[in-house]
């Protein structure tokens, strides 16, 4: 029996850069100071006139995970319910994982010398105690998490946005909505 994908589901109209979802992250998974397993970037510009608005990015737990394809060692897999996880038996701190990866997810620690990233908060699913820490802490419901079927069934929703590489490089399970414009 194949588990249906995990996703995120981010909307960039309601996201208002407060870093909520990076401090939930932290806290929950006990990231040393350094890494940041998910990061608020703010993106501006002034093409057709000034503009700002933020995007929070983490490990998009890729169909096809590129960052597993460069471990030398092994140590990152695909759970069947598509959460990609380094196992920090098999790390060796090559760095890779973290060249090959198009999104800046994998992490290296200076505590154990080891790579490390975003986990979907696999131990709270596996417990059945909630979701990722990032989501459910998110004040505006601009992050938000599920099934990448319900999610990509969204309407207004796609899997290419702003500033982030072509998603048919590794098909990750993030769906956007795309900045609406502003009318004055």
């Amino acid at each position: 029996m194949t588990t249906k994908q995990h996703a995120f589901f981010f909307d960039a109209n309601r996201c208002t850069g407060c870093r909520t979802c990076e401090i939930a992250c932290k806290v929950e998974n006990g990231v040393e100071m350094g890494p940041r397993w998910r990061k608020v970037r703010t993106v501006q510009g002034d093409e057709g006139g000034p503009f700002m608005y933020h995007v929070s990015m983490s490990c998009n737990h890729c169909e096809v995970p590129v960052c597993a394809e460069a471990c030398p060692s092994g140590a990152i897999e695909k759970r069947p319910d598509g959460i990609v996880v380094v196992d920090q038996s098999k790390c060796i701190g090559a760095r890779l994982c973290a060249w090959a990866c198009p999104y800046d997810a994998p992490q290296f620690s200076d505590e154990t010398g080891k790579m490390e990233k975003c986990n979907f908060c696999s131990h709270r699913i596996d417990a059945g105690t909630g979701g990722p820490a990032c989501a459910e802490a998110c004040p505006t419901k601009a992050l938000q998490w599920g099934q990448l079927e319900d999610i990509a069934a969204r309407d207004g929703v796609t899997a290419q946005f702003g500033p982030l590489p072509e998603a048919e490089i590794t098909k990750p399970a993030i769906r956007f909505i795309p900045l609406r414009p502003v009318h004055s």
